[in-house]
């Protein structure tokens, strides 16, 4: 991520979470419903209990309390920019790993994790966002060991909000393609949303 949309990035989450606190409200999710509806879909790569999972952007630590509410056993470390997020997730959350930290930043050692996923990530890109999406793309699955899952706001959208950051799907799969040839894409759980899994391989 650039500095000017992580600046702005931090910024718009630091004003959302020291007005909402713990609330979907902060991750500028409409409800809890979509927000864990975007979940579902994520871990629906089929993790497996005792796997280590990375959660880039995770905001409150949300994605974790889903996982342990539906009975997944993973090792989870939460990673995001926004330093008031990740001190509201530690303070609410004491059974996790959590870092205020940019995965693109080369001076930042992360290590590998068998899942990546990224929730809501992409839609505040406005830094030539399609370039700056490839290349965050690109290093999660750097961090995977067995795959990534990921989705953004779709552009066959038939309604949009003026300063979102709309996808095409299918270049953003033609982009995976280019990672792994062992590609899935979701667009079947909402009319403006899509989801990527790619995986290290065939059996992952």
């Amino acid at each position: 991520m650039n500095e000017s949309d992580k600046s702005k990035t931090i910024s718009y989450f630091t004003s959302l979470v020291n007005t909402h606190q713990d609330s979907p409200k902060s991750l500028n999710w409409a409800s809890t419903y979509s927000q864990e509806k975007r979940f579902k879909v994520l871990s629906e790569i089929n993790i497996k209990d005792g796997s280590t999972l990375l959660d880039v952007g995770c905001g409150l630590g949300d994605l974790h309390k889903w996982l342990v509410k539906n009975g997944k056993k993973v090792k989870y470390t939460g990673v995001d920019v926004t330093p008031a997020m990740i001190e509201k997730a530690r303070e609410n959350i004491g059974d996790a790993d959590f870092m205020a930290a940019d995965i693109s930043d080369p001076d930042i050692e992360l290590g590998q994790y068998d899942y990546v996923f990224a929730s809501g990530i992409f839609y505040l890109l406005e830094s030539d966002p399609e370039e700056s999406m490839k290349k965050i793309i690109a290093k999660l699955f750097d961090l995977s060991l067995k795959g990534i899952a990921f989705n953004s706001l779709s552009s066959w959208s038939k309604v949009k909000q003026e300063d979102e950051f709309y996808a095409d799907p299918l270049k953003t799969l033609e982009f995976c393609r280019t990672l792994s040839p062992f590609v899935t894409m979701r667009h079947d759980y909402h009319p403006s949303d899509f989801t990527i899994y790619v995986r290290q391989g065939q059996n992952n």
